[in-house]
Parts: C-alpha cells; structure tokens; sequence
C-alpha cells in the first residue's frame, strides 16, 4: 500500500489487498482435497484454542476495532456488531465441546487435548 496516499485512502487500499488474500485462501482452501483432515489434523481443540478462542478472547477486550474493521467487515457483506455476535455464540457454544475434550495439567495448569 503506498505511502504517499492520505490515510483514509491507505486504510481503503489495504483492506482491498487483506481482502483479496482472504479471497485466495478461501479458493486454495476449498480446492484442498481432504479438508476435513487438514482442518482437524492438528486435533480440534488445538484449532480452538489458538484460533477461535483467541480472536473471541480479542473482540471482547476491543470494544473499538476503529474504521480499518469496519471497511474490512463491509467488504465481506457484514458489519462488525454482527461478526463480534456470530464469533462470540460459536465460541460460547464450542467450548462446551472443547472442555469435554480437554483435561488440566496439573503442573502448568494449561489444559491439554485428550
């Protein structure tokens, strides 16, 4: 994004180009053969815990994401409030699943996939 341009148009240019790469994730993803292995290969309570659950954990400590979000989220035919909401009830809603498949450690207390 160049520099030279005045900031809300940098903002503007940058969410052009996140979006973009999300585009191209979102289609080599989809073109992925075993996507349910791949997605859950890493166990589904390790994608929980270090994606979804931080993201939440985020929203809800920002209550201000600022104009970058809001042009981000309008790009992908939402607004902020309904995907603070969307990502809250799944992760409200998964972590029941996650903490039946999870135990604590007893000496780091961190909890830990079956």
């Amino acid at each position: 994004v160049p520099e030279d341009l005045p900031r809300e148009k940098r903002e503007e240019r940058l969410c052009d180009v996140m979006w973009e790469y999300a585009v191209t994730i979102v289609h080599r993803f989809s073109s992925a053969q075993d996507t349910c292995g791949r997605i859950l290969g890493g166990g589904a309570v390790n994608r929980w815990r270090t994606r979804l659950k931080p993201v939440d954990t985020f929203l809800r400590a920002n209550d201000r994401l600022g104009r970058t979000a809001t042009l981000l989220a309008g790009k992908a035919g939402t607004d902020v409030n309904f995907m603070r909401a969307c990502i809250a009830r799944l992760c409200d809603q998964s972590e029941t699943l996650m903490q039946g498949a999870m135990t604590p450690n007893v000496e780091t207390g961190m909890q830990l996939a079956h």
